[in-house]
């Protein structure tokens, strides 16, 4: 997984809310909020990032060693990808 590039699904749409992001899946109409860090990783997912490359970005931002933080990055892709907010290409 680590190495696929991550696109968010067409037609999401993301509203602002403090530093956190209300964000709608279309098809389902389904609203999910997202942390501040979660929010910067769906950013990331351009579809020219690659899920280690989205961690590395998050692991630099922070001043985290990427090895742990893409075993988070890879939990939090896929439960992004499971309800339909992201697609690995």
């Amino acid at each position: 997984m680590e190495d696929k590039k991550v696109i968010m699904t067409e037609g999401i749409e993301i509203q602002q809310i403090d530093n956190d992001a209300l964000v709608l899946e279309p098809k389902s109409m389904a609203f999910y909020k997202l942390n501040e860090t979660a929010k910067e990783i769906l950013n990331y997912c351009d579809g020219k990032n690659t899920v280690h490359n989205i961690a590395e970005l998050i692991a630099k931002n922070y001043e985290m060693d990427s090895d742990e933080v893409l075993k988070d990055v890879i939990e939090l892709v896929g439960n992004l990808q499971e309800i339909n907010l992201v697609k690995l290409i």
